[in-house]
């Protein structure tokens, strides 16, 4: 989001160069930033879909059960608060992301920090 210029011109000038351009860029919402839905799947392999994402400070990212006993683990640091114990769906868990980072976590029942059903969330 923001007020992004930038000008053309040719080389060996022309009249009216250089021209310069605007565009904003806006969040939807009124300026605030939106969510992001993380599936927890079972079918075709434990996962999250997606399991990585780029996100702007503000974000809430949702994650929701959609197959099988899973939870949401943070793990390092910068981190989060887990979901809570494995749960099987219908489930959702939320954060809003307000500080920039890179965020990893898993699911404990498939995965763990360093192999399996694991994600990461960068926060810019």
């Amino acid at each position: 989001p923001g007020t992004q210029t930038s000008q053309a011109s040719i080389a060996g000038g022309a009249d009216g160069a250089p021209v310069p351009f605007t565009a904003t860029a806006e969040v939807p919402g009124g300026g605030l930033p939106g969510a992001v839905e993380i599936r927890l799947l079972s079918s075709g392999g434990n996962r999250f879909e997606p399991a990585n994402v780029t996100i702007t400070a503000g974000t809430t990212v949702t994650w929701t059960w959609v197959g099988g006993v899973h939870d949401v683990t943070a793990t390092g640091s910068p981190a989060f608060p887990a979901s809570g114990a494995p749960v099987s769906p219908p489930r959702t868990f939320s954060h809003r992301f307000t500080i920039p980072g890179t965020y990893l976590y898993f699911c404990t029942v498939h995965g763990s920090p360093t192999e399996g059903m694991r994600g990461t969330i960068v926060v810019q």
